[in-house]
């Protein structure tokens, strides 16, 4: 039997994204996003029979709260508009840790608005927000490709000490690659 793999908390993403904006624009990710949690309830009721109890079930409710350091970017200007307007919104939680073999990541997707978002500003710390999102409907699951402006704001590449240009877009520089580049070079360079 396959050992089950773990989920790396970190290696889940929030996106977001404006629902009027679709055919507009790609969803983004929550700049510096330190927490993105996902609560389903479903309240539930019983009725007493002389054979034992009969157990109903309530509407699903899904909520999502999420917490980032607070930045100037549209991302975070969209997320206040959704609870300022009250305008639909929607939301992907999105796991690297988990592709498919067409290089899909898998994913959860929902709709729903903004329905709190406070602002802390200590002193001699960083701005965060602390956002809670009420889901319209049943959440859907799927798989979803990542751009490369996702990709590049999870990580960056090797940059070369030149000047960067659209010409030499990592400034002299070269990746290593472990496949081809282990074990080439010397400490003198022979």
């Amino acid at each position: 039997m396959a050992q089950p793999q773990k989920i790396n908390g970190s290696n889940v993403l929030g996106l977001f994204r404006l629902q009027k904006n679709a055919a507009t624009e790609k969803a983004a990710i929550i700049n510096y996003q330190t927490s993105l949690d996902f609560e389903f309830k479903r309240d539930g009721d019983s009725t007493s029979t002389k054979t034992g109890s009969l157990s109903t079930s309530g509407s699903l409710e899904t909520t999502i709260k999420f917490s980032f350091v607070d930045n100037i970017s549209k991302v975070s200007d969209d997320i206040r508009t959704s609870i300022v307007n009250a305008e639909p919104a929607e939301l992907w939680q999105v796991q690297l840790d988990r592709k498919n073999s067409e290089g899909k990541y898998f994913g959860c997707y929902v709709r729903g608005t903004v329905s709190s978002d406070s602002a802390k500003n200590d002193d001699g710390d960083n701005s965060t927000r602390e956002c809670e999102f009420k889901c319209d409907g049943t959440p859907q699951y799927g798989w979803t490709d990542l751009d490369a402006n996702i990709k590049e704001a999870l990580s960056y590449a090797y940059q070369g000490i030149g000047v960067v240009s659209d010409s030499d877009k990592q400034g002299g520089g070269k990746a290593y690659n472990a496949t081809t580049d282990r074990g080439l070079g010397s400490a003198t360079g022979n």
